[in-house]
């Protein structure tokens, strides 16, 4: 390493500070080579010219480790070989007086392996929740179609019937605890904000299955024996000059020239969830 005789303030403070101290500042402000201190010079010089070299051999080792090991044959090697190349860019850097940076350094890489294990563990509660959620979906279902077989003979439902009565019947009841903390499942109607408790005839207890399948027939009594149908009514039943068919309502043209009952049509087929059609001559 050559060292210039003279230097200026801002070379001067690039300067690491052991080699600084081998310079004494002139009246203009720039920096002069102490000559006078040979000995002190010399040996300056050779610790650093020394602890250099034995730096950029031990970094030179490390890389040929690094080089060896690119298809990370032995994962333990080649961890250590990165973890040596970091230590000694932090000896470097506390040697330079860069403390702020090691410390950053040292932060970003715990944040780094933190944010990891944080977005693993997200990764993990959300899949858990996706899975409880359709356990839930599955669990009310199967409870749904067990209590409308059990309630369903006793209303007279058509067995072509049984499956519409389920659909309609999981967007009213849910599965809950019958009490809080408890693990024993029932379900619980709500009405249409699904948040209300439905109630049946006798307030404030709960509308049953048996009795809310029993007021479809209002609507639906193609659900039902003795309707005169076979699960799907006629046209012209149900609506005034109109029925239900599967997932429209039918509406007759005759019937539709009527304002009142297309009305009244229109509303039922929102209520029933279907498309309203006008009957084709």
């Amino acid at each position: 390493m050559s060292l210039k005789a003279k230097l200026t303030a801002d070379e001067h403070s690039k300067l690491e500070a052991p080699i600084q101290a081998l310079y004494v500042k002139a009246g203009d402000g720039s920096f002069t080579l102490d000559v006078e201190e040979n000995g002190q010079l010399r040996s300056a010089l050779a610790t650093e010219r020394a602890s250099r070299e034995a730096a950029e051999k031990k970094s030179r080792e490390l890389q040929d480790n690094l080089d060896k090991f690119k298809g990370i044959t032995d994962p333990a090697l080649a961890l250590n070989a990165i973890s040596q190349l970091e230590k000694l860019d932090t000896e470097k850097l506390l040697k330079e007086g860069k403390l702020d940076q090691v410390i950053a350094q040292a932060t970003e890489k715990i944040s780094t392996a933190k944010n990891a294990e944080i977005k693993a563990l997200a990764e993990k509660l959300a899949a858990a929740a996706d899975q409880v959620t359709q356990a839930n979906a599955y669990a009310t279902r199967m409870a749904i179609e067990r209590e409308v077989a059990v309630a369903a003979p006793s209303a007279k439902v058509r067995a072509s019937a049984i499956g519409d009565v389920v659909q309609r019947a999981a967007s009213v009841w849910k599965l809950e605890p019958i009490h809080e903390g408890s693990k024993e499942m029932k379900l619980v109607p709500y009405g249409e904000d699904g948040k209300s408790l439905l109630f049946g005839k006798t307030p404030p207890k709960p509308v049953e299955m048996g009795e809310w399948i029993a007021g479809l027939e209002a609507k639906f009594d193609h659900y039902f024996e003795g309707s005169g149908g076979s699960g799907k009514p006629p046209v012209g039943a149900g609506a005034p000059g109109g029925g239900i068919n599967g997932s429209e309502l039918v509406l007759s043209r005759d019937a539709a020239r009527d304002p009142a009952k297309f009305r009244a049509a229109e509303e039922q087929a929102k209520k029933a969830g279907v498309a309203l059609r006008i009957e084709s001559a």
